[in-house]
């Protein structure tokens, strides 16, 4: 009876020892699994944090670029405008060509202005003329005015010697022009928007 009792006793030491490691070991290996999946958990929302992090990055970067380049496009566009005539810088424009012709002593005449083409705001606008002069008073007349901050483009120009024996030329032709009625208030328009961007 003793020995059995002791084999007994025994065997259920033995099975609670190893129930008790088989527990342990579970518990352990559940931890184990525990705690990977949760570094993985961790490690993939820090993966995606960074991921993010990047691609915010990366837009500010491109919005950044983005403005810069209508920045410029906007300063490059404006410097193109001051070539081109407002309705006001055309009248003086006009009153321009008889002061620069008498300086050079070329006797001009000019038929009014006409447009030839439109474009919403856009104009181009051409002025048929006559001079007669000599050859190098024409030469300066026309140089000075192709030297004024304009688009300005002389146009079918037939010269002709106003006699075989005369010094004098006689010239006729276009002048064209691109005017833009809206010139003035897009210009004041930009520079209050450039002013309220510095004040910012």
């Amino acid at each position: 009876m003793k020995n059995d009792e002791v084999v007994g006793n025994y065997k259920k030491k033995y099975t609670l020892a190893v129930v008790f490691l088989i527990i342990v070991a579970l518990i352990a290996i559940g931890s184990e699994v525990f705690t990977t999946k949760y570094v993985g958990d961790q490690k993939t929302k820090i993966n995606r944090s960074i991921t993010n992090s990047k691609r915010i990055s990366q837009m500010q970067s491109e919005i950044e670029n983005l403005i810069t380049k209508q920045q410029k496009n906007e300063t490059d566009y404006i410097k193109t405008l001051d070539k081109v005539m407002s309705e006001k810088e055309l009248q003086i424009f006009k009153s321009s060509l008889f002061q620069i012709a008498s300086k050079y002593k070329v006797n001009l005449s000019v038929k009014k202005d006409e447009t030839i083409k439109e474009v919403t705001d856009y104009k181009e606008t051409k002025f048929t003329f006559e001079t007669l002069s000599t050859y190098d008073s024409y030469k300066r007349f026309k140089e000075q005015i192709a030297n004024l901050n304009y688009f300005i483009n002389f146009e079918k120009e037939v010269v002709k010697r106003e006699s075989e024996s005369s010094n004098q030329i006689k010239v006729s032709g276009e002048i064209h022009v691109i005017v833009f009625s809206k010139k003035e208030e897009t210009i004041l328009e930009f520079n209050k928007n450039n002013s309220n961007k510095k004040s910012n």
